[in-house]
């Protein structure tokens, strides 16, 4: 018995169907299964879909040099790299790994990053790479009211130590500095007058200026990339209060960054701090 034309037609419409499906699913299946590597800049980057967007993967391979590319040219562009670095906000490692490949001198390069899941990418890619880059795992915070606090490695929060029960396999320890306590803290920026601060977090970025008011007694370059474009005047006017000149046009670029390069000026303004304005305020009292 023949199969008529119509039906044979039908039948291998339905295999094509069902051959092109289980094809299609494979190949989904495997675009989906991230990567723990990807080259940025040249640099072999640690990543890990558990702590990374996967968003941020897949861009990485397929544009890895649009990856806070605004950022990168600010470096390229306004960061001296005979100077030591402070970089804050180091993430997985991208922005690092670049710096640390410009500067001369590659132990003065410290990282500061407080999610311990991305410090711990951090530390791979820094193996990898061979970098000379020092990588701390805390907090920098001008709010938090105590000075060690816990990390919730499953959340991937902060987490107050009155408030959290910590436990062993999810909550890590961290200390809370500020700036200044950094540059104490390592004998390369305690010794130096001509600081780069690097700072991609918005929360420190806030503060900077209006906590930090000696910041040009050891600081000369200062890149902040932020998220709130909406400060960038305020940051522009207190950052020249301080004594830092803004070097470029701030643009955001495609990921909704935007990034502020400050140059400190010849002239320092001695600015008081509020422990010495107390001071003069009582010696004026004591005097009438």
């Amino acid at each position: 018995m023949h199969m008529s034309k119509r039906r044979l037609f039908v039948m291998l419409v339905i295999i094509g169907t069902i051959v092109l499906t289980i094809t299609t699913a494979g190949c989904i299946g495997s675009f989906t299964a991230y990567p723990d590597e990807v080259m940025v800049h040249k640099n072999v980057i640690s990543v890990d879909s558990r702590y990374v967007d996967g968003n941020i993967i897949t861009g990485l391979l397929f544009s890895p040099n649009n990856y806070k590319s605004s950022y990168f040219e600010a470096i390229d562009n306004y960061l001296p790299f005979t100077n030591p670095v402070l970089e804050i906000g180091a993430g997985f490692g991208p922005v690092t790994a670049y710096v640390n490949d410009k500067i001369k001198v590659i132990p003065h390069h410290l990282a500061v990053e407080k999610d311990t899941n991305l410090v711990n990418l951090l530390s791979k890619t820094k193996m990898m790479n061979n970098m000379g880059t020092q990588i701390l795992n805390a907090v920098v915070s001008y709010s938090l009211p105590d000075n060690v606090v816990y990390y919730n490695l499953s959340k991937q929060t902060i987490e107050a130590t009155g408030v959290s029960t910590p436990k062993e396999n999810t909550h890590v320890a961290l200390e809370v500095y500020t700036i200044s306590e950094l540059i104490e803290k390592y004998d390369f920026l305690k010794e130096s007058k001509n600081i780069s601060l690097l700072i991609d977090d918005d929360d420190v970025a806030a503060s900077l200026f209006n906590k930090e008011t000696r910041l040009a007694e050891s600081v000369e370059t200062i890149i902040l990339n932020i998220q709130d474009s909406s400060m960038d005047k305020t940051l522009i006017r207190n950052a020249s209060s301080l004594g830092f000149n803004l070097q470029n046009y701030p643009i955001s670029d495609n990921e909704g960054y935007t990034v502020l390069a400050f140059k400190r000026t010849t002239k320092v303004p001695i600015v008081a701090s509020t422990s010495d304005s107390e001071t003069k305020s009582e010696q004026l009292t004591a005097n009438k």
